[in-house]
């Protein structure tokens, strides 16, 4: 749990990340912001890819990179009303984002895509990480998130192109995944 954000460290907002990998196929990163007032937060979610380029999926906001001569990564959000998706290559201005280290004392601008969404209340953000190896496809073809309202927990399912899902409980220990065909 992180605690305090910006250059005053300001505690409006908990934060909770929750990780699952699922042997040796994927990752899914899960999480929950949780105001501790009633205003509207501004969440963002960068991610910096060591990538030549990314392709952006028009259906839900996913990220493909695009190595010519290498694997690659799809990472697929799943669907949240208001999720905003923006590549940042090479900023300098409001605030440095997008570079990688380059030999001893260069940088040089990789793409970022970075997930934006304002809220009110608490706040369910998850991100599946599917490597591709070169010449491969994503199999998965959504990401949903459905909150159980009881206890903070979320149940996340991961729809596959030939029907099969994958559900998960966040906050299990032991035997979180199960797999429906």
């Amino acid at each position: 749990v992180i605690e305090g954000y910006g250059s005053e460290r300001v505690r409006t907002v908990t934060h909770k990340r929750e990780i699952l990998f699922v042997k040796s196929d994927y990752w899914i990163i899960m999480d929950t912001l949780i105001p501790h007032d009633e205003e509207e937060h501004s969440y963002e979610s960068p991610f910096h890819l060591e990538a030549e380029a990314v392709e952006i999926g028009q259906d839900v906001k996913s990220v493909l990179t695009k190595n010519s001569d290498d694997s690659n990564l799809k990472i697929i959000p799943a669907e949240v009303e208001g999720l905003d998706l923006e590549v940042i290559l090479g900023q300098i201005e409001p605030y440095v984002q997008g570079w990688v280290r380059e030999g001893n004392y260069g940088v040089r601008p990789i793409p970022t895509p970075t997930y934006k969404l304002k809220k009110k209340g608490i706040a369910y953000l998850a991100y599946l990480f599917y490597p591709i190896p070169q010449d491969g496809e994503c199999p998965v073809e959504s990401v949903v998130i459905k909150n159980t309202d009881t206890d903070e927990k979320v149940v996340i399912e991961v729809i596959f192109q030939d029907g099969e899902k994958h559900i998960w409980k966040t906050g299990q220990k032991e035997d979180a995944l199960l797999k429906i065909r």
